[in-house]
């Protein structure tokens, strides 16, 4: 009988030690080839006269993973804080100027590839008054094209009257995103 028990301990070690590497082993597999896409904004602006400047939006996404992703459907909305005519800014921090109606950077099934250990940075200008104070950037993407999205989109377009995919407006319903406030500098008074 203690030879029965003996084999038993065995067994059970041997199953242990096993379930203790698979797990090891799983962690690691899975660890490494998971998504690891940091995604930010960033803007610079120009200023081209007294009335206007130029901001040039850097949506940045750097591949911290081992393997190449397919960036899908990028996307950019800005939308501005306007001054109100006694000079000051709105005090609920309303967003209500649309300087960049939402829309694909890239239309899908184009795709922009970031290879591991890769910082693409990709650039889109606007141009912002010289009334509005502030900015709202956000941009996002997908990992994976959805052509029935996408069809859906151009149904709904097609019922408003856009006349082709460029002109699509693509609302943020993005997984990965990002979303930044800049202040746009003021003309100084001499």
């Amino acid at each position: 009988m203690s030879t029965s028990i003996h084999h038993f301990q065995n067994i059970y070690h041997f199953v242990a030690t096993l379930s203790i590497i698979c797990a090891g082993i799983w962690f690691f597999i899975t660890n490494k080839y998971k998504q690891r896409i940091q995604f930010d904004i960033e803007s610079n602006f120009i200023r081209i006269n007294d009335e206007e400047s130029i901001c040039e939006i850097q949506l940045i996404i750097e591949n911290k993973g081992f393997l190449e992703y397919k960036i899908y459907d990028l996307a950019l909305s800005v939308k501005g804080l306007p001054v109100c005519t006694n000079g000051d800014v709105k005090k609920d921090l309303d967003f209500t100027s649309s300087i960049f109606k939402t829309k694909r950077i890239v239309n899908s099934p184009n795709y922009y590839f970031v290879r591991p250990g890769v910082k693409q940075i990709i650039v889109h200008n606007v141009k912002v008054h010289h009334n509005i104070r502030a900015i709202n950037v956000l941009g996002g993407f997908t990992y994976k094209y959805n052509k029935k999205w996408e069809e859906e989109l151009i149904e709904e377009e097609k019922r408003k009257g856009a006349l082709c995919k460029k002109e699509l407006y693509v609302k943020h319903n993005h997984p990965h995103r990002a979303a930044r406030i800049f202040i746009v500098p003021q003309m100084k008074n001499n």
